[in-house]
């Protein structure tokens, strides 16, 4: 009985030991990330990271062991010693796992130069939105706002920042990924590169695999119907065990079947990781890579200069969660949506693509198409203040692009929010478009009577 009870002790304590540890190792992945992605790709220090983002994001980091190198550029992190994590930093790829380095230097890239597009700045015809801003930024205890740039018309009406932010400052996308991560397919749907509408390139899966018949649409839509638990809670969940896994694509890949494709919406990263693997594989047939053709293809094209996608330890983009830019460029993107694609003469994102943001995936109840949320809702939109045509980028902590066609505005807002504040952020953003209306109704209606 005795020996019973000491093996039943040993056993729940090795248990406990294996949990604990199971747990270092995800906080350990989440931090070191952050640190590593914000010091060496956003450009900010570790003192502000201290003070300002690591006691938001967990009591747990009071705990942590974090170890810079500066000069190899890399960050690791235990918690009392367990789930030790490394980061290193790659110039054009910015941060991951450190065992990826070779992958990553295998990489081809593009960083041919891009010319930057400047919007014409009208912002002092806009005192009581630039008022709003101004007055906004202040509260660095709920709202938590960073950056808010707005945009008019294609003009710039608003740009301001917190202190120790400015341009020059990237921003993490969150899951803003997600919608770039689609918009990356729809190009390349555009040039024959893969189908939408085709089977998903997943080398996993045979011909007789039910999973086969998951087209890329279905995986941008969030309609796949992969058996995936989005859920953050704790720093477990299938998306932490996704993430260490390395090879995210490969982790969606072995993901059981529970609905039929196309039938159920479930926001899922592991359908826009599976996405992002698939134009990957596509990609490397014609000897190029996810980061060169979203170059050459979406952002230099824009002007954007800033964009720096991450990616897992196999080398595929980490389509669901990590992108970074400075809120200006991100601006710009929101911009390219508003004009249906287009850009300077070019259409650079498909227009049936973009239109087809407006017919939202029925079983997405108004809230979801082509990596957008939508404010097609009922009985009220996640934007209850602005129209129904409304769509947006969206990230954890509140990062959003609005798009909103209707008004002719793009809004892009970063920051670090609870859950509970982020209704108050959207409601606030809609009353900035509301004072651009306002304010802008007089100025219209000169310009009209003038011609």
């Amino acid at each position: 009985m005795k020996r019973a009870m000491i093996a039943a002790a040993l056993a729940l304590a090795a248990g406990a030991v294996y949990w604990i540890d199971l747990k270092a190792q995800r906080i350990g992945f989440a931090m070191s990330k952050m640190v590593c992605s914000e010091m060496f790709v956003a450009g900010r220090s570790f003192e502000d990271l201290a003070a300002n983002d690591l006691p938001f994001l967990s009591p747990a980091t009071k705990h942590l062991s974090i170890n810079i190198d500066e000069a190899t550029r890399s960050v690791s992190v235990s918690i009392f010693g367990l789930g030790k994590t490394e980061m290193s930093h790659h110039p054009v790829l910015g941060c991951a796992d450190k065992t990826a380095r070779a992958r990553l230097a295998a990489i081809p890239l593009d960083s041919s130069t891009v010319r930057p597009h400047a919007f014409e700045d009208v912002s002092e015809r806009f005192p009581v939105t630039n008022k709003l801003v101004s007055s906004a930024m202040k509260d660095q205890e709920q709202t938590r706002h960073r950056a808010i740039v707005v945009l008019y018309k294609g003009e710039l009406v608003a740009e301001h920042y917190a202190p120790g932010f400015d341009a020059s400052v990237r921003f993490w996308s969150h899951s803003m990924a997600k919608s770039v991560n689609a918009t990356l397919l729809s190009i390349a749907d555009q040039q024959g590169l893969l189908s939408l509408d085709g089977g998903a390139l997943v080398p996993e899966w045979g011909a007789n695999d039910k999973r086969s018949r998951i087209t890329h649409r279905h995986l941008t839509d969030m309609a796949s119907g992969l058996d995936f638990q989005e859920d953050y809670e704790l720093f477990f969940g299938d998306f932490f065990e996704m993430m260490l896994a390395g090879d995210t694509g490969h982790f969606a890949a072995g993901l059981d079947l529970a609905h039929t494709p196309g039938e159920r919406w479930f926001y899922s990263s592991a359908d826009s990781n599976l996405a992002a693997r698939a134009l990957a594989l596509a990609l490397g047939q014609q000897g190029t890579s996810t980061q060169a053709f979203a170059h050459r293809h979406l952002f230099a094209p824009l002007g954007i200069t800033s964009a720096v996608l991450e990616f897992d330890t196999a080398g595929t983009f980490v389509g669901s969660s990590f992108m970074y830019a400075t809120a200006m460029d991100w601006a710009r993107l929101g911009q390219a949506y508003l004009q249906n694609g287009q850009w300077q003469g070019q259409q650079i994102i498909p227009r049936a693509w973009v239109e087809g943001i407006q017919m939202p995936l029925a079983s997405s109840a108004g809230t979801y198409r082509h990596g957008m949320w939508l404010n097609r809702q009922e009985p009220e939109g996640r934007w209850p203040n602005l129209p129904p045509d409304t769509f947006n980028f969206d990230g954890n902590q509140a990062q959003y692009v609005a798009v909103i066609p209707s008004m002719d505005i793009v809004i892009a807002r970063l920051g670090q929010t609870q859950p509970k504040y982020w209704r108050d952020v959207r409601r606030f953003l809609g009353e900035l478009a509301l004072s651009v209306t306002a304010e802008a109704a007089p100025q219209d209606a000169l310009a009209r009577a003038r011609k």
